[in-house]
């Protein structure tokens, strides 16, 4: 969340902060009114319509003591929960999922499957943050409170991480790799997925046995008439 302030201008004589109050986007638009307060001293400060007067040491002017204190958040400007007040990064930095929600890290007991928001520093169990956060197998909340369509099955080539409901367009041919997928075969095919029935595991004795059956015969001798004249290279 951004600051609605705005540091104007420092009197360093009267520590008197003059500062810009964002208001409310007027109807319809998207745009911020900005409104400010200018004042040199706070005995001159008089609020007019929609203004409002900061001291210096008022709880609301987020600058005083800023300089000196410790505050731990997310100061990651990025993130959806960006603390603008933050010094000290506590690793709770989030991240927008497609459904428009701010996902924050957090850590997870995987014995009692109990959640805690609190930061990284504090966490004694797994800090579900980065990979494991933007994921829907490891961040039941991920993506969670919209439909993305998509194809939901782990084993077709079109997989989608994201997808939570299934529309019906899981293809499981297009990465499909015929070959011979036994490692102990002499032809065996690491990157082949799909076997063709073309392993062979030991070397043919008798080379014009061509479908192995221990004789050779008339079989073998069509199947050398379809392959005759074809190139070899």
């Amino acid at each position: 969340m951004s600051s609605p302030f705005s540091l104007l201008s420092r009197d360093s004589l009267a520590s008197q902060i003059t500062l810009l109050l964002k208001a409310p986007a007027a109807p319809g638009s998207s745009m911020e009114r900005p409104l400010q307060t200018n004042v040199a001293y706070a005995n001159e400060a008089e609020a007019g319509a929609n203004e409002i007067v900061v001291f210096p040491n008022d709880p609301s002017n987020p600058y005083w003591g800023a300089s000196c204190a410790e505050i731990f958040g997310c100061t990651d400007a990025t993130a959806c929960n960006f603390n603008y007040l933050a010094t000290d990064d506590d690793g709770t930095c989030g991240i927008l999922d497609e459904c428009g929600e701010c996902q924050i890290p957090y850590c997870y007991n995987p014995v009692t499957h109990a959640i805690a928001y609190t930061t990284s520093d504090e966490c004694n169990e797994l800090w579900v943050s980065g990979p494991l956060l933007t994921s829907a197998t490891t961040n039941p909340y991920w993506n969670a409170s919209c439909e993305i369509f998509g194809c939901t099955y782990g084993d077709a080539c079109n997989f989608s991480l994201d997808a939570n409901t299934d529309d019906g367009t899981c293809d499981y041919s297009s990465c499909e790799v015929p070959g011979c997928v036994y490692p102990e075969a002499l032809n065996y095919n690491e990157a082949a997925t799909k076997d063709d029935f073309s392993c062979y595991f030991t070397e043919n004795p008798c080379p014009s046995d061509l479908n192995f059956d221990g004789i050779t015969g008339t079989q073998d001798l069509l199947m050398f008439l379809v392959e005759f004249g074809l190139s070899c290279n």
